[in-house]
């Protein structure tokens, strides 16, 4: 039996001195300095201080007051407007010749507030009635046309 023993010593030496359980013992031996160091790098950091909170202090000052009746007082310039404002728009361009209602004044409905150059005025007047003449001229080639048009259909109608 000695003979067993000595034969089983030496087969579990060699299986202990393999190059895989060499590196198995170095990885967990790794570990475990690892976790080791973690552990005292935790244990021995220091407690954070916490800093006391202080809130600003607000010099305040106090005074005796007696009710009266008081009415505030104060001096100030400008220039006081309306909120109403009034847009005029016009699809003409011609330069104004005479203003009859000046800013601030008060207007009453239907009041001529401003007058404008009448050459321009008569000179857009006429462009409009020429083109006015125009459309109607057109609108007579129209008709004519659709006239012409409709008695020729009838002339062929009748021949077919």
């Amino acid at each position: 039996m000695s003979a067993y023993l000595q034969v089983r010593k030496l087969i579990m030496k060699r299986l202990l001195n393999t190059p895989r359980k060499q590196r198995f013992m170095a990885g967990v031996g790794f570990l475990t300095i690892a976790v080791l160091a973690s552990f005292s790098i935790f244990a021995t950091v220091p407690e954070p201080v916490i800093p006391e909170h202080l809130e600003k202090a607000w010099p305040v000052s106090v005074m005796e007051i007696a009710p009266e009746r008081l009415a505030p007082i104060f001096s100030t310039f400008g220039k006081v407007e309306s909120n109403n404002i009034a847009e005029l728009r016009t699809n003409v361009i011609a330069e104004v010749t005479h203003v009859y209602v000046r800013e601030g004044q008060w207007a009453v409905e239907g009041e001529l507030l401003l007058e404008l150059r009448k050459d321009e005025l008569e000179l857009r007047v006429n462009e409009m009635a020429a083109n006015l003449a125009q459309q109607k001229a057109m609108l007579a080639s129209i008709e004519t046309e659709s006239r012409l048009i409709n008695e020729t259909s009838e002339h062929f109608e009748s021949v077919w």
